[in-house]
């Protein structure tokens, strides 16, 4: 059989947070004695961009047309560890482990049109002739963003909002509208509750009064007072929004082992703790004193500490524990 390499990592998906270790088990079967300079483990993340402005320029008093490119690259993690030294790699069956710390300020990963931030862990075989041999797995990194650090994002926010309809001296009286919703962040997969009041000065039946005549505009007729057009200010459609739209071409990649065929994944959860009232108080003296209930916001998953009983909202399928069990 050829030689074949495969990962085994200890999340299952795989999907990891800043801050935690990534513990990976490689097995490679060759399927031939290889002389080789080196063989070694290489981790990598880094975020690249690109894109093209269509300009114009006056050369000898003639307009020319032509495309400029942009290109740019930050390399956020670059470790290589060797698992074998220089000699003969025999044919048979070879394991590899490693443990590889994420910082806590590791960038999520993304893929866009214009750019992409990628992590991935590769086993390379440096051989002594022809070319390299590289065998890769791309993977998915979530930076994690404590909310109940941020105490002001516990705050409700509230936008008020006043409008006059039609003019002097037809004008309405001010129609105000409350928009509330009960906090400032939110996790992935959390409801957002609100709640939206509408107080109208005036008698909505009398509204058509208000509304003056106006001639119809002539057909081809374009006033300087017509709306703005917003056809450039949609929403995303569902393609875009679910990542599945135009993606980074990255002109880096080696044609023999792509890994632009990896889309990274977005973990959403639904066991979040809901705030309840405070209970009312009782005048027996039996039942002690009940403290009110705060709602406790966070992402379901600490990077650097275990899901406590005060952090009830986080997802059990989440809770990180490390070793070689396949069902995690």
């Amino acid at each position: 059989m050829p030689t074949v390499c495969k990962f085994e990592l200890d999340h299952r998906d795989p999907i990891y947070y800043s801050g935690e270790v990534i513990n990976a088990r490689i097995n490679l079967h060759t399927d031939s004695n290889k002389s080789v300079n080196e063989v070694y483990i290489l981790f990598r993340g880094e975020a690249k961009v690109s894109w093209s402005e269509h300009k114009t320029k006056t050369i000898n008093g003639t307009r020319q047309n032509y495309t400029e490119n942009y290109r740019g690259k930050q390399t956020y993690l670059d470790t290589r560890t060797q698992v074998f030294g220089s000699g003969n790699l025999l044919c048979g069956d070879h394991q590899y482990t490693c443990s590889i710390p994420l910082p806590l300020d590791c960038p999520t990963s993304c893929d866009m049109k214009y750019g992409k931030i990628h992590y991935e862990i590769s086993l390379v075989i440096d051989k002594q002739w022809g070319f390299n041999k590289d065998y890769t797995q791309p993977l998915t990194v979530i930076q994690t963003y404590n909310l109940n650090m941020s105490p002001e994002l516990l705050i409700p926010l509230v936008r008020e909002d006043v409008k006059y309809f039609c003019c002097w001296p037809c004008s309405s009286g001010p129609v105000l509208s409350t928009l509330t919703i009960p906090f400032g962040g939110y996790a992935p997969g959390q409801k957002i509750h609100y709640s939206l009041e509408i107080d109208s000065a005036e008698d909505p039946t009398h509204v058509a009064e208000w509304i003056p005549q106006t001639p119809d505009t002539p057909a081809g007729a374009t006033g300087g007072d017509m709306p703005p057009s917003y056809d450039n200010c949609k929403p995303p459609t569902f393609e875009e929004a679910t990542n599945l739209g135009d993606r980074f071409i990255d002109t880096d990649v080696d044609e023999r082992h792509p890994t632009n065929d990896f889309i990274p994944r977005y973990p959403m959860y639904t066991n979040f703790a809901q705030p309840t009232a405070p209970p009312e108080a009782s005048d027996s003296p039996l039942l002690p004193p009940q403290p009110s209930a705060v709602p406790i916001l966070s992402l379901p998953h600490g990077a650097t500490a275990a899901p406590t009983a005060e952090n009830s909202n986080v997802a059990a399928e989440s809770r990180t524990s490390y070793g070689w069990n396949a069902n995690i």
